[in-house]
């Protein structure tokens, strides 16, 4: 009777077993298959009158970063040239990532122009133009914005804006409820 019992109680936990397996593989497959699929940053930065506002989303498809705004918060300057350069900071050197500039014969308004001023980089998987590994993982704590501007008197204004980031990836198996904006 005791053989009896100790094969039925053997054959109930290996169906528990094996149902709990069936159920959880899937699941568990999913999570290999999604970890990290995805990580987007958040991005403002300050320095001396100028903001900047942003956010990257790094997937294994593509690269996307959007420079949404840069506001400039003093007196309106006329200028003759303006770059804008993304800057990654890496082991003490500079990596430019981009670069963009205005020039013009005429001096134009600082205000105006960053009022209109966005950028984007897109680029599929593979190519790595803009960003590599490196620069996708440790993009909060080396990109810097770097302003340089010639005015209407041919003085040259410098300024280093770091980006401050909040790091989004989908690496979690659960996931807290978010509270709707």
């Amino acid at each position: 009777m005791r053989i009896k019992t100790k094969e039925k109680y053997n054959k109930t936990v290996l169906i528990i077993l094996l149902s709990m397996i069936i159920i959880l593989l899937p699941l568990f497959i999913y999570f290999l298959n999604n970890y990290n699929k995805f990580i987007i940053y958040e991005f403002q930065g300050t320095s001396d009158k100028f903001a900047v506002t942003g956010n990257a989303t790094f997937s294994k498809e593509k690269n996307i970063l959007n420079i949404n705004g840069i506001k400039y918060y003093g007196k309106d300057i006329s200028i003759k040239k303006i770059e804008i350069s993304l800057v990654a900071n890496i082991d003490g050197k500079e990596q430019l990532v981009y670069r963009t500039e205005a020039e013009e014969d005429t001096p134009f308004s600082l205000i105006d122009y960053l009022n209109k001023y966005s950028y984007v980089i897109s680029e599929q998987y593979g190519y790595n133009d803009y960003f590599n590994d490196y620069i996708i993982k440790e993009f909060k704590q080396i990109m810097c914005l770097k302003i340089e501007i010639i005015d209407e008197n041919n003085k040259i204004i410098k300024k280093n804006v770091k980006l401050n980031s909040e790091r989004y990836s989908n690496n979690n198996f659960f996931y807290k409820k978010a509270n709707h904006i």
